[in-house]
């Protein structure tokens, strides 16, 4: 397991999360915490959720995500950067 624990009150760089899928290992599993600091209402605040949607299609199924993310926080998401394409699956608890 790989955590991925974005720092509070900080927004995550394009750079940072293009980093994530540098790793080739094939069948990780990596946890991500803190899905809300992948974008802002900020001038090019998008950019780090976009990138980690094109990561995640990139990645092409060789990683498991397990993201915890508020319902309203993931719709909007989802909206932005099509998130729903990058997932095989999406649990709503």
């Amino acid at each position: 397991m790989v955590p991925i624990t974005t720092p509070p009150c900080d927004l995550v760089t394009v750079a940072e999360v293009e980093a994530w899928f540098q790793v080739t290992q094939r069948d990780r599993l990596v946890v991500l915490e803190g899905f809300e600091w992948l974008f802002s209402m900020s001038p090019g605040g998008m950019g780090p959720l976009r990138a980690f949607a094109r990561g995640l299609v990139r990645d092409d199924g060789r990683s498991r995500w397990l993201i915890e993310a508020h319902t309203p926080l993931w719709a909007f998401a989802n909206r932005v950067a099509d998130l729903a394409d990058a997932f095989a699956e999406v649990v709503e608890l």
